[in-house]
């Protein structure tokens, strides 16, 4: 068949930073319906649920309402899915759902979620109930395989309930049968535990893998989960929150890479933890939800290279969390800003790109807890926040097929906040000076050798320190990172957290300005450490500390050299606009998504299509007057006026998803 090519042209006018010699801001999106670069992946589309007991994971008390009603998805009366919930899970298009949900997986017993519901009165949303929810409203399971509990043979009999045929041999399937299921559930997606470097929170006897203890936990789990059914696809853990460079990566991708089909990735936008910004601080800590998009991609191209170095394979990326995230009350709860659901709407953006290699991604979360989109119920009135819109947005204009798109545009600036990078002309880097101190207490001592590197012996120690190694000037609204070599001898307890830390100046109790590299207790051989953030405008120096925390006595020696303190490189100035194009089934429509990043200034595009003519051309958008705001102002699905038979003009206002159905000739 004759492949038939036709082009889409924005140009565009706005006043933001101009790239062009000539003074002019000028931007294109070019689209080659001819040249098809892959499927649209719908499991991108993907969201989070929570259904297990927090206790001594969230709080120090027993939390059974997620386990019992799914956060207000099942109705334990009906034994059914809730009307309205599942109707809102429907419109925003839920293609995958995973359950039970982030760390509570850590203290999830899969036995205590399976069986008569008269046994199980703290699980009556189980695995049974959420393989019937998923079912019900067309979404894929995303089985998390709890890390902390049980043995790797309780996971392979997890296999055998979900997926194995009820024939006279396999005893969990044949009690599933007895239970109600006689048919397997063919689940397809397992995640194999959940940040599972960051140990199990309070839970009792207290736990935390190391690289290698995670890999022979995966690799023995996933060898008797593969013999009961070899058709799943599992998922092994990457580093939570640092980056391609942890070094956890490098150890587990070397081990684990021969028998992992996807590796889990969580990319959280911003970091605000529990700190109020000043009136002057909010504009920046809110345009660095939007300016993290671009930072996020190339982070994941990072990833894939890494991948490919320590496996030899162009193993998928699965992005099982992600959202902006903003743990703070006031002035706003800015989790539930316009500008937080712009982030995850041109995130997506970037994960449909089937360059992206990503194989599902699944925002946190779909319904009540702190960040759910969709809030209410059990009497309450249903509130739909902004990041609902997006997706059901999202959900009405994605064809079936990716189209090449090419999108020129002028560009934004960003001063930096906390984790996202600043976005700038004008890039520099600097090497600051370094000059350790030596320092003792009880249990430990600290000796300088020389303006980089330190031993520090601890013997019979016990508590939380943090002693100060240096203070360092900086200016700024920069990029500081932290790196450095390590290497640790002695027998640690599993809860020992061995680190270095980068705080502002002026201490985090008062910034909340700050990040620790603790996995020190696992470098039992020369380890390289990175990590970094932008520091406060108003910052003027950092302190390095030693983090020093156990609750039981440690003799050890921990080594560090090469360590270094730099300024780094500004990330480059970002598009105001992005896009993504793709066809329907039968080539006669054409779906196009355009986001206005631009926080200032609306942009007026003239549409052309080239090669082709349109038949008819459509409009529904969201916008929004400031990045603060709760709630859209809404363009509902109306006409546009052709200005002839292959062009239009639209407007695209500011902090704006905008979606055009355009039907061919």
């Amino acid at each position: 068949m004759k492949k038939t090519l036709f082009i889409v042209i924005v140009s565009i006018s706005c006043a933001l930073l101009l790239s062009a010699e000539d003074g002019k801001a000028r931007a294109s999106i070019l689209i080659d319906a001819g040249k098809i670069t892959g499927e649209v992946n719908d499991l991108v589309f993907g969201q989070n649920i929570e259904a297990s007991d927090g206790k001594d994971i969230h709080s120090a008390y027993h939390g059974y309402e997620p386990g019992r009603t799914g956060d207000g998805l099942w109705d334990p009366r009906s034994r059914s899915p809730v009307p309205e919930a599942a109707a809102f899970a429907k419109e925003a298009g839920i293609a995958s759902l995973r359950y039970p949900g982030g760390c509570l997986v850590h203290g999830f017993d899969w036995h205590k979620a399976v069986g008569p519901l008269s046994g199980r009165p703290d699980f009556t949303f189980g695995i049974d109930e959420y393989i019937e929810l998923c079912r019900s409203i067309g979404a894929e399971p995303l089985m998390t395989c709890a890390d902390y509990v049980g043995k790797p043979q309780d996971l392979a009999d997890l296999a055998e309930y979900c997926n194995a045929t009820a024939t006279k041999d396999p005893p969990w399937a044949l009690k599933r049968k007895e239970w109600g299921h006689a048919e397997p559930y063919n689940v397809k997606y397992w995640e194999m535990g959940n940040e599972s470097d960051h140990g199990n929170h309070d839970l009792k006897p207290s736990m935390k893998f190391s690289a290698e203890s995670y890999s022979a936990w995966f690799n023995e789990s996933v060898r008797l989960m593969k013999a009961v059914d070899p058709d799943i696809d599992v998922g092994m853990i990457a580093g939570t929150g640092t980056g391609p460079n942890d070094p956890w990566n490098r150890i587990v991708l070397e081990k684990c890479g021969g028998l992992s089909d996807f590796v889990v990735v969580h990319t959280y936008s911003v970091m605000m933890w529990l700190y109020e910004p000043k009136a002057e601080e909010e504009p920046l800590a809110l345009q660095a939800a939007i300016a993290s998009v671009d930072q996020f991609e190339a982070m994941l191209g990072e990833y894939r290279g890494l991948i490919r170095e320590m496996t030899g394979r162009d193993i998928p990326l699965a992005i099982t969390e992600y959202n902006a995230m903003y743990v703070q009350e006031k002035p706003k709860p800015f989790r539930f800003s316009v500008a937080a659901a712009l982030f995850s709407g041109d995130y997506i953006r970037a994960l449909l790109d089937p360059g992206s290699n990503v194989l599902m991604a699944h925002y946190w979360q779909f319904i009540n807890g702190y960040w759910g989109m969709i809030r209410g119920g059990g009497g309450s009135p249903y509130r739909k926040m902004a990041a609902f819109d997006v997706f059901r947005l999202w959900k009405a204009h994605a064809g079936k097929r990716v189209v090449k798109t090419e999108t020129s545009s002028p560009s934004v600036e960003f001063d930096g906040w906390r984790s996202i990078r600043p976005a700038r002309l004008g890039n520099s880097r600097e090497l600051l000076p370094l000059k350790l101190r030596n320092s003792k207490g009880r249990g430990y001592g600290i000796a300088a050798s020389g303006d980089r590197s330190l031993i520090a012996e601890l013997k019979s120690y016990r508590g939380e320190s943090y002693p100060n190694l240096s203070v360092v000037p900086v200016e700024g609204g920069r990029v500081v990172a932290l790196s450095f070599e390590s290497r640790t001898t002695g027998e640690l307890p599993p809860d020992a957290r061995l680190g270095i830390d980068l705080v502002d100046s002026r201490g985090w109790d008062k910034t909340k300005s700050g990040f620790t590299i603790d996995s020190l207790s696992g470098d039992r051989d020369w380890t390289r450490h990175k990590g970094g953030m932008t520091f406060l405008p108003d910052c003027g120096g950092v302190v390095v500390n030693l983090r020093l925390i156990s609750k039981e006595p440690i003799d050890a020696k921990v080594e560090i050299r090469d360590l270094k303190v730099t300024l780094e490189e500004d990330a480059p100035p970002y598009p105001a606009l992005s896009s993504f194009a793709s066809l329907s089934d039968d080539g006669k429509k054409l779906y196009l998504v355009v986001f206005n990043r631009s926080h200032e200034s609306a942009i007026t595009a003239d549409v052309e299509l080239a090669g082709r003519k349109m038949k008819l051309v459509s409009v529904e958008g969201l916008n929004a007057q400031a990045m603060d705001s709760f709630s859209w102002n809404k363009t509902a699905q109306i006409p546009v006026a052709l200005r002839s038979a292959s062009a239009f003009a639209y407007s695209f206002p500011k902090l704006s998803m905008t979606a055009f159905e355009i039907a061919l000739e």
